[in-house]
């Protein structure tokens, strides 16, 4: 396998463990009272639209193995890499910090 394959592997992998922290975020957010629960599902909601950034920046990737455009689209995808792991980290924290209160 190539380093390019290798790093879809990888962006692949990443994939897979925001989804799992999304279906986590899901049920805590189903457990709180009202007001929590509204604003939980706005955050819920922004991080779906950024993994469905995410998506479709990953097919663009995979395509531009085909097409020789590597290089420019993997520097945009490792803008939004760092972007959604930030959003991720800083949501999940809010979590975390909510309910250990």
């Amino acid at each position: 396998m190539d380093d390019r394959q290798d790093y879809l592997v990888k962006l692949q992998s990443q994939k897979d463990v925001w989804q799992a922290q999304l279906a986590q975020l899901q049920v805590q957010a189903d457990t709180q009272d009202e007001p929590n629960r509204n604003a939980y599902y706005e955050m819920i909601d922004n991080l779906q639209k950024l993994l469905g950034d995410f998506d479709n920046k990953f097919d663009e990737l995979k395509k531009s193995v085909e097409n020789d455009s590597w290089k420019d689209v993997k520097k945009e995808m490792e803008e939004l890499l760092k972007a959604t792991n930030d959003a991720f980290g800083t949501v999940t924290a809010r979590f975390k910090s909510k309910f250990s209160e």
